[in-house]
């Protein structure tokens, strides 16, 4: 089986922490994982939005925390 090719290229230097990394920081990982909620294939579409808008996930990922704090 042959897997698609995406054409967003992997740079974690638009997220906060992370400018010339080449892994993304603690914070940018704790939201993907928050997002995610146990899923492979959210955590792999968490993964992609921490990638082209950090902002977005950041947004998801404090939803579903003030959401655990109720």
């Amino acid at each position: 089986m042959r897997l698609p090719q995406h054409s967003t290229r992997w740079n974690w230097s638009s997220s906060p922490g992370c400018h010339g990394e080449i892994t993304p920081g603690e914070d940018v990982v704790d939201d993907i994982l928050t997002c995610s909620q146990g899923d492979l294939a959210q955590l792999v579409q968490c993964a992609l939005m921490a990638v082209t808008d950090w902002r977005d996930l950041r947004t998801a990922a404090d939803d579903i925390r003030s959401d655990r704090n109720r």
